[in-house]
Order: C-alpha cells, then structure tokens, then sequence
C-alpha cells in the first residue's frame, strides 16, 4: 500500500511541475509575439498553416526579431524547419543571422 502511495505521489509531482508551464503567462507571450511577427495562420477545413512573413531574422538566442515575405539579402541564411500541415504544424520557417 505504502509502494502505491509513493507512486501517486510521484506522478502527482511530476504532473505538478509540467502543468506549471502551460499556465506561465511569459510563455504564452511569446508564443503570442511569435504568431504575429510572422503573420501565422491555421486553417481548420484543410489543416494547413500559413505564414505571411516567412523569412525572420533571429538574434543570438533563437529569438525572433522581426519577419518578413521577402528573402533577406546581406544576411546569413542559417537554414528552413517547419511542417505545413496538421494543427500543430507551425509552417516553413527560414531564419537568417546578422553577419
């Protein structure tokens, strides 16, 4: 009985902490910040993303700073990642760096 007691009280932990993080406002703000900047939009019927402004350029950290529809030209290109499809797919995205 204790051995069961102890392995709620595990899972219950661990829902606990990961729980924490869906509820974080910073994060949600982010996210947020991040579906402006680049125009992200799903549509239900065919369960495709679209992206407005695709080419964002990005700081040291991964941050976005600004996107935008047009390829940066004096800029280095770092690579696209993304999928188009699904609910969560979140689109192509390429990043560019400053040199």
């Amino acid at each position: 009985m204790k051995v069961v007691f102890k392995i709620l009280a595990l899972i219950l932990l661990g829902l606990t902490i990961t729980g924490c993080e869906l509820f974080d406002p910073r994060e949600w703000q982010r996210l947020k910040r991040e579906y402006f900047l680049t125009g992200r939009d799903y549509d239900r019927p065919t369960g495709k993303t679209s992206i407005e402004r695709p080419h964002c350029l990005v700081d040291e950290n991964g941050n976005k700073k600004e996107c935008r529809k047009t390829p940066y030209e004096n800029k280095r290109f770092t690579g696209c990642s993304g999928s188009n499809t699904g609910m969560l797919g979140t689109g192509r995205i390429c990043t560019y760096e400053d040199y």
